[in-house]
């Protein structure tokens, strides 16, 4: 595998693949990986440096990354609604 290639795959994907609503992340990772192959053509990384870089599923890469933004988000919200239940807390004993 390419770590040119790689690390163009761990960059694009960190730019590019944001927290998708479960019932719309198929067709939106089948437009990001397009979107992720003419990138990646267009510096010079081929379409097999790109699938080894992604172990050989691009598609599968890319749903990964999805949900990884979406859990992400998901404990963001979660430790925001916690933080914010204390602050009523401690201003209701105040």
């Amino acid at each position: 595998m390419s770590e040119r290639a790689r690390e163009f795959l761990d960059r694009w994907e960190s730019d590019n693949v944001k927290d998708i609503p479960h019932t719309r992340r198929l067709q939106q990772v089948a437009g990001l990986a397009i979107q992720c192959r003419q990138d990646a053509i267009r510096v010079g990384i081929t379409a097999e440096q790109l699938r080894a870089a992604a172990k050989g599923d691009l598609i599968r890469d890319l749903w990964a990354a999805s949900v990884a933004a979406n859990e992400n988000n998901l404990n963001k919200e979660c430790g925001m609604a916690r933080a914010s239940l204390w602050r009523r807390i401690i201003a209701r004993l105040h």
